[in-house]
């Protein structure tokens, strides 16, 4: 997990995806670690690269009411890289 500016990591995640629609998504529950808490993430990753929104389901901390949303974009056409934007609420 890196800053804004892609330069300075942040923390790191940690989970799990299942496959549940072959060839279109995967179905993930993951775990953001900060340095000031963690985050807890759940929902879709499409195979195409469509942009996801997973909710945040929960966290630890700093972060210990938060609620929102964690959207998934592709940051190239090879899904090489990502941009996961966090909008935290709580």
């Amino acid at each position: 997990m890196f800053d804004a500016s892609n330069t300075t990591q942040v923390g790191r995640d940690q989970g799990s995806c299942v496959r549940t629609n072959p060839g279109t998504s995967w179905e993930c529950s993951f775990t953001v670690v900060l340095e000031k808490g963690n985050l807890t993430v759940a929902g879709p990753f499409y195979d195409d690269l469509q942009d996801s929104a997973l909710g945040i389901t929960g966290g630890t901390g700093r972060y210990s009411n938060a609620r929102g949303e964690m959207t998934r974009h592709a940051r190239d056409a090879g899904g090489t890289a990502f941009d996961l934007v966090f909008r935290v609420i709580g």
